[in-house]
């Protein structure tokens, strides 16, 4: 199998596509790790700190995936679809893009990297951020390839 590596072009497009809703998902998620703060910080291993990884991970699922849901719903306005065919169509393409990803981000990958990067570095803020970086990387290398797949297969 020959791999190529993506062109300078498609590497900034992905940027482009993804930092803004991965920093509005960032701010969620930093707003709901403050709220249960003693949670995170006390120093014993319980359920509750497991349930606040994953209170984290829905803050910043629904800011994450509602950002996705708006920007293919105004692509799909600018293309003039309208109404209900216009969210079913942004629905549809969020579905496509995200769905396969967002089950293993969402149950295991970003609750592990939520619940273990505070405790490793100390802070509850750095570790969220790097928590973030880790979590991204591994559902990126699953939601890149679902986008040029959509690209090229569904108009």
């Amino acid at each position: 199998m020959n791999l190529k590596l993506p062109s300078r072009k498609k590497i900034w497009e992905w940027i482009r596509r993804y930092a803004p809703q991965e920093l509005v998902a960032l701010l969620f998620a930093l707003y709901a790790a403050n709220m249960l703060r003693p949670l995170f910080l006390d120093g014993r291993f319980s359920w509750s700190k497991i349930a606040a990884a994953y209170v984290v991970t829905v803050a910043d699922a629904i800011a994450y995936y509602g950002y996705a849901l708006v920007r293919e719903l105004l692509i799909h306005r600018h293309n003039h679809a309208r109404g209900i065919r216009a969210f079913a169509l942004a629905f549809r393409d969020v579905v496509l893009e995200y769905s396969a990803a967002d089950t293993i981000d969402t149950v295991v990958t970003r609750p592990f990297f939520m619940f273990w990067a505070p405790r490793l570095v100390g802070s509850i803020n750095l570790g969220i951020i790097i928590g973030q970086v880790l979590a991204g990387a591994t559902f990126y290398l699953m939601v890149v390839p679902a986008y040029e797949w959509r690209k090229r297969h569904i108009k």
